[in-house]
C-alpha cells in the first residue's frame, strides 16, 4: 500500500536525523582556534558554498553593444573674449554640417 501523498518517508527521515546528529558532532568537534590561516580560509571556503546563495551567471551570446560616438568640441576664444566651438569631431573625424561643408570653415570665416 502506498504512503499519503505528503507525508514523509520513514526511512529518509531517520537518514536525515542521523546525519544530521553525525554533522553537529563533527562541526563541534573542530577547534578554529587550533587551525593556521589556511586552514581557516579553507574551511570558509567549504562552508560558504553552502551558507551563502550563488549568484546566477549571466550569458549574453546574441546581444550587441553598439559603441557611443565620442563628441570632441575645440573651443575658441575670440577678441571681445566670448567662447564659441570652433571645430567638432565625432570619434576622431571632423563633424560637417548639412551641406558638407565643414564646421570649422565656417566657424573662421566671422
Amino acid at each position: 500500500m502506498a504512503r499519503p501523498q505528503g507525508s514523509l518517508n520513514k526511512v529518509t527521515s531517520a537518514v536525515k536525523e542521523q546525519l544530521q546528529s553525525l554533522m553537529e558532532q563533527a562541526v563541534n568537534s573542530i577547534d578554529v582556534n587550533s587551525m593556521d590561516t589556511n586552514q581557516k580560509i579553507k574551511l570558509l571556503q567549504i562552508t560558504s558554498q553552502y551558507l551563502l546563495p550563488r549568484l546566477k551567471a549571466t550569458y549574453n551570446e546574441n546581444k550587441t553593444q553598439e559603441d557611443i560616438p565620442i563628441f570632441i568640441d575645440i573651443v575658441k576664444t575670440d577678441e571681445d573674449g566670448n567662447n564659441y566651438v570652433s571645430e567638432t569631431y565625432k570619434n576622431g573625424i571632423p563633424v560637417s554640417d548639412i551641406n558638407g561643408i565643414p564646421v570649422s570653415s565656417l566657424k573662421e570665416d566671422n
